[in-house]
């Protein structure tokens, strides 16, 4: 009975180390999102977790594609838009404002009836807000074009017209919102994982904390 007993209690004992290892917080956690909000919103607001779990690696993927959960290409993701991925857990976690900016100089010559050009996207794949502003003013006439969002605030802050931005980009770039007639809708921002991840301890503080901070800075997001 002994030498029947000995290698399960061997076994036993292996799978309750393995157990208290997969309960820590220690490990790799992999997060996707938009470079853009990675840089400008997201990542200075996880200091506060790093402090609080300092065995927890993070590998922040900032891919112009949409890396697939389902594949696990990443634990976590951050998307604009609704999910298309079913077999996901998903939530939505915020909503975007977007508003137009611009310099101090722009902002004046808009308020005295001026119509001024547009910093946007080019025409090579452009995002929705993109397509909207298109519709919303076709006959306004663009400035400069390009692919990035950074780049157009950039071009706001130099002075070559006024930029339809995240109400969080306008404010990081030190812009000065300008009133038009429209402004698109806001746009939802869901946190997507995979079902096997969600009770995973590290995976867990991830997402608590992503959580707690979209909610605390809800504001900064909508711009109001």
């Amino acid at each position: 009975l002994l030498e029947v007993v000995t290698p399960m209690e061997a076994s036993v004992l292996a799978m309750l180390r393995r157990t208290d290892f997969v309960t820590e917080l220690t490990g790799l956690v992999r997060l996707t999102t938009t470079r853009l909000f990675a840089d400008t919103f997201l990542i200075h607001r996880l200091t506060d977790f790093h402090h609080a779990h300092p065995g927890i690696d993070l590998e922040v993927i900032t891919e112009s594609r949409l890396l697939s959960i389902a594949r696990r290409e990443a634990d976590i993701a951050l998307r604009f838009g609704p999910p298309k991925d079913s077999d996901l857990l998903a939530r939505r976690v915020a909503a975007i404002g977007y508003g137009f900016f611009g310099i101090a100089d722009w902002r004046d010559r808009v308020s005295q009836g001026e119509t001024p050009p547009l910093v946007t996207f080019d025409d090579d794949a452009p995002p929705p807000e993109a397509t909207w502003l298109n519709e919303a003013y076709p006959g306004l006439r663009k400035a400069f074009r390009c692919n990035s969002w950074t780049a157009q605030a950039a071009a706001a802050k130099a002075g070559f017209g006024i930029g339809l931005l995240p109400r969080f980009l306008g404010q990081a770039a030190e812009l000065l919102p300008i009133a038009m007639d429209r402004i698109p809708p806001n746009r939802d921002l869901w946190l997507l994982i995979r079902p096997d991840l969600a009770n995973v301890p590290r995976v867990r503080a991830v997402v608590d904390h992503l959580v707690a901070v979209l909610e605390r800075d809800r504001a900064v997001l909508l711009g109001t």
